[in-house]
């Protein structure tokens, strides 16, 4: 992955983590309060930054790729972090 990692947008990693974690477009934008046209344009974009697949799409749902689950993990990391800054 060779993105520039100060122009990844935050919302938008929190969604591939919601995605991966939901398994479902559907269920992955209530969760992060986002439209699903808004969620799937923002998956899309880190895919193309990243010059990778982050999911692999079926018709029942999305299953996160090795490369998704890789970047989600580090995003679960990350938001916990913030978290625990912030209290």
């Amino acid at each position: 992955m060779t993105a520039k990692w100060d122009q990844l947008n935050l919302r938008h990693l929190r969604a591939v983590a919601a995605v991966a974690a939901c398994g479902a477009l559907s269920r992955a934008a209530a969760r992060v309060h986002l439209s699903q046209p808004a969620l799937t344009q923002g998956i899309a974009k880190i895919e193309a930054q990243l010059g990778t697949a982050l999911f692999e799409r079926h018709s029942a749902g999305m299953r996160a790729a090795e490369a998704g689950q890789l970047l989600a993990a580090r995003v679960e990391a990350m938001l916990t972090a913030l978290r625990e800054a912030t209290d």
